[in-house]
């Protein structure tokens, strides 16, 4: 990927999900920077 990467911010309120994602996102190779967050808040 040339450039920089695609930045996601995962906002859920169950850890396991925004964790699930956050580990799917990383785990491409395609330079993901991921945040998380519980709330909107």
């Amino acid at each position: 990927m040339n450039g920089p990467g695609l930045r996601v911010l995962v906002v859920d309120d169950h850890a396991v999900v925004r964790e699930g994602l956050a580990r799917i996102l990383t785990g491409t190779g395609e330079g993901w920077t991921v945040g998380e967050a519980s709330s909107g808040h």
